[in-house]
């Protein structure tokens, strides 16, 4: 690795930088990595573990008063002879220590306080002492992880080749495996990292719970997706390849899915999309997920009618809370295509219930803001105050409904809203901040700041 990018380390982008693969819980059981979107339910997700894009550039040099001779700059060194970096020692206390567990939540402790050298010193030392399996492999998991947020991009692939090799859970393997893939694609090592999804890409592999694992293939074939798009010719190749498939076996639905993933998100052709979409749904009625990106797919195509009827069968395979953002959905598509009563029907046919959950009512509240429905929409955001079991959820529904009484040039309606709020939260100086500045907003709006009475 360049001295560049070791240097890059102090820059202070690297504090925002995410955590990576960090899989233990301070009780020192173990958890699973984070995985790609959607992960299993016992891990993190993968993005998580994405490190920053780029360095931010560095800040140009103040001039010197007088020439100086320009220092020596050393030659960048190669990947795999990173250049040292100056750690503080450890302690004698912590140098006697050996217990891997120990010493994987004292780097814990050093990371949440961003001293991410040291803490690579500690997981080195844990991963030196672990004996058991397991332990190897959470210090592993661990140092890969923080290893990629220092940018040491050919330490981090070692580790991950390792777990990728050693790990025996399929949902931990397949995370360790995204991760690695990411890494050869940055190092534009393509055919490695295609070889290594294309397994994932099939069938989904068991879990401990039903559907646990269906998140493998579609994020792995959407990984490939990037595979191919970064190499000249092999997309094209890719695709003829598929056609030649379902000319032999027109119901070929591995090949349906892949193509249809190609046409609508790399190599787009919205008609080939749909085309192939509608085969897919028609081998496969019951794959709400087909159904859906048909949906969607009709839709970007103009084909709103068509779209509606797809979103009327998740809604009859889907009813109550689960299907509810297809209505929402659906909603949204006929008020911007100027079907306002359609859309105002079949929304509060599906969302506006007297026990609805709070993700229904915020998706219910949005639709009658876009639908211009103001009194409606005020009526939604009340119920969700009253629901709201935070101070700070409460308040934040309650300077919504200010905040659309302003909107709508009711200003009394909205200062009146704006002093219950402060008189009901006198005690809480963030949401008495937020308050006194919508009340001075609502009066510069009309003309009356100076008549502006603020109590501190």
């Amino acid at each position: 690795m360049s001295v560049y990018m070791r240097n890059l380390r102090s820059a202070g982008w690297l504090s925002c930088a995410l955590a990576g693969v960090l899989s233990v819980s301070a009780s020192g059981e173990e958890e699973a990595v984070p995985a790609a979107d959607p992960p299993p339910q016992h891990t993190k997700t993968e993005a998580q573990a994405q490190p920053a894009a780029a360095p931010t550039p560095a800040p140009a040099p103040t001039p010197a008063p007088a020439p100086v001779t320009p220092p020596m700059v050393a030659a960048p060194k190669p990947p795999a002879e990173p250049a040292g970096r100056k750690v503080p020692p450890l302690s004698k206390e912590i140098t006697e220590r050996t217990h891997p567990r120990y010493l994987m939540d004292l780097a814990d402790v050093e990371l949440r306080y961003n001293s991410l050298e040291r803490a690579e010193e500690l997981l080195k030392r844990a991963l030196e002492f672990s004996a058991r399996e397991e332990d190897k492999l959470l210090a592993q998991s661990k140092l890969a992880g923080l290893l990629e947020r220092l940018q040491d991009w050919p330490a981090a692939v070692e580790l991950y080749e390792k777990l990728v090799e050693s790990e025996k859970n399929a949902g931990q393997k397949a995370n360790y495996a995204m991760r690695l893939a990411q890494m050869y694609m940055r190092g534009e090592q393509y055919d490695k990292a295609e070889a290594l999804l294309t397994p994932l890409a099939g069938a989904a592999p068991a879990g401990d719970q039903p559907g646990q694992n269906d998140w493998i293939p579609r994020l792995a074939n959407e990984r490939l997706m990037q595979v191919w798009k970064n190499q000249p010719g092999r997309l094209d190749a890719i695709v003829k390849e598929c056609e030649d498939k379902l000319a032999q076996d027109p119901k070929d639905i591995a090949t349906l899915e892949k193509l249809s993933n190609l046409y609508s998100s790399v190599k787009r052709d919205p008609a080939k999309s749909t085309e192939i979409l509608q085969k897919l749904v028609e081998l496969k009625p019951d794959d709400l997920d087909a159904r859906d990106k048909l949906a969607a797919s009709l839709q970007a195509s103009g084909n709103l009618d068509g779209a509606l009827v797809q979103y009327k069968k998740l809604l009859e395979a889907k009813p109550g809370p689960e299907g509810a953002r297809f209505s929402y959905r659906a909603g949204q598509m006929l008020l911007q295509a100027n079907r306002k009563d359609e859309a105002v029907a079949l929304v509060k046919e599906h969302l506006d219930k007297p026990d609805a959950p709070v993700g229904n009512l915020n998706m219910l509240a949005a639709f009658y803001t876009q639908a211009q429905m103001t009194e409606q929409a005020e009526g939604v955001y009340l119920k969700l105050a009253e629901k709201a079991t935070q101070p700070a959820q409460r308040a934040d529904f309650l300077l919504r409904v200010a905040d659309m009484a302003r909107q709508a040039k009711n200003y009394d309606r909205s200062e009146q809203q704006l002093r219950a709020i402060l008189e009901q939260f006198k005690d809480n100086p963030s949401v008495k901040a937020r308050a006194n500045r919508s009340l001075v907003q609502l009066y510069e709006e009309q003309g009356k700041v100076g008549e502006l009475k603020i109590e501190k």
